[in-house]
């Protein structure tokens, strides 16, 4: 009953959400390419392997695991969907035209019915946690064999998930293997009715993380050419975050006086609000797409993809979607690259990571605004610390790399 509910709710907004997903890709997309959404492309004869990944974040995740995929099975081939056009451009970039790729159609049952019918999926790997009903429904149904990548389950989404039991049974039913961050995912995907032999813990594949050298290298120049010190990244901001950041900022200035503040909005719709509301706090602000930072207050990432660059250039990162209930994002990075991290008091999207750079003293953890300002004051006074910092976050990402192999067997 819930399904049929759920696919009439479907058909009342897929107008919406499908004229909505084409206004972000700013006429840039082939009417070809539009009519995927909707599970409309060339029938491809050859069985393929897909992954797919929502946007650019699953899609950076994913690549080293599709390469290293992709070199011990030549022979089979390859289809990666995204349902972002920001994905879509991740994927191009990786991989030209070397693998196909398709945004996977809106959660239709008409829509799904048609991608499997056009496209051979012996397997379907889905990268994190992407559980929409009808396309697994379907899945099933053209026999292909269904894996969760990198699996995580936060403890609020489970409890979403569980206040509908039966269906989220039945949902979950449809999986052949779930493939988990950690053992509280597990323990989680075990709740909402997965079977626990179809379940292995491998670890995050983000810590087999694989730093761009060469976005890396353009960062350092842009440091090197760039007199403000120190820099504070706000990384991947949402809404209601960066007047947090730019409120810490100005108490920061009265000390720091060359201090520059480099905000990256999580979402490229958001960037020429958030350069907006920099200016109406008087301060001197350029983009990145404009001009270098030198000479200003605060810079936009006005980007993406980029964030390796923004990083390259920080002293300090502060980790947006952890001061707004969105969960935190991924701190793995900024540690890679031995940057020392500040995080919110919202992380339940990445609470083991989190929890183990705090421990280790790379991360540091603050409840509000007020305290977010005593922080980076007090890091940025002791430069010194901030090198150690970074350094006790490489160690721990050194420490739990290995997933990618653990990933690899299970999916042969």
């Amino acid at each position: 009953m819930l399904f049929i509910l759920y696919q009439l709710l479907q058909c009342l907004f897929f107008p919406f959400i499908y004229f909505t997903l084409l206004k972000k890709a700013k006429g840039q997309l082939t009417f070809s390419k539009q009519l995927e959404y909707l599970g409309i492309a060339k029938k491809q004869p050859h069985p393929v392997s897909c992954f797919h990944c929502v946007s650019v974040g699953e899609v950076l995740t994913a690549l080293p695991l599709i390469k290293q995929y992709q070199a011990q099975y030549p022979e089979q081939k390859l289809l990666i969907t995204t349902t972002t056009f920001t994905g879509y451009q991740e994927v191009r970039k990786a991989f030209a035209d070397n693998i196909d790729h398709r945004f996977l159609p809106l959660d239709f049952i008409i829509f799904t019915k048609l991608f499997f019918s056009r496209n051979n999926i012996q397997h379907l790997n889905i990268i994190e946690t992407e559980l929409w009903p009808s396309l697994l429904q379907q899945a099933k149904r053209h026999n292909a064999q269904i894996t969760l990548v990198n699996a995580r389950l936060s403890q609020r989404s489970a409890k979403r998930y569980l206040k509908f039991p039966r269906s989220v049974f039945w949902l979950v039913s449809h999986l052949d293997k779930v493939l988990t961050q950690h053992q509280d995912d597990a323990a989680r995907f075990i709740q909402l009715g997965v079977n626990k032999d179809k379940i292995a813990i491998t670890g995050s594949i983000k810590f087999d993380i694989e730093i761009d050298a060469e976005k890396q290298k353009k960062g350092e120049l842009l440091k090197s050419q760039c007199s403000h010190s120190p820099i504070i990244l706000a990384a991947s901001t949402h809404k209601g975050e960066d007047e947090i950041m730019l409120a810490a900022f100005k108490a920061l200035q009265q000390t720091e006086k060359n201090a520059l503040l480099i905000i990256v909005p999580r979402h490229p719709e958001r960037f020429d609000t958030v350069f907006h509301l920099a200016e109406k706090h008087k301060f001197k602000t350029y983009r990145k797409t404009e001009c270098a930072p030198q000479g200003c207050q605060v810079y936009i990432g006005d980007t993406m993809g980029e964030m390796v660059i923004y990083l390259s250039l920080a002293d300090v990162v502060i980790m947006g979607g952890s001061f707004v209930p969105v969960g935190g994002h991924n701190l793995l990075e900024p540690a890679a690259l031995k940057k020392p991290a500040i995080t919110g008091p919202f992380n339940f999207n990445f609470t083991d990571i989190t929890e183990q750079l705090i421990t280790v003293g790379h991360t540091t953890k603050v409840e509000n605004q007020q305290q977010l300002t005593q922080v980076l004051l007090e890091k940025c006074q002791h430069p010194d610390k901030l090198t150690k910092q970074g350094e006790l976050g490489l160690k721990v990402v050194k420490a739990n790399q290995g997933a990618l192999r653990k990933t690899l067997a299970q999916m042969q």
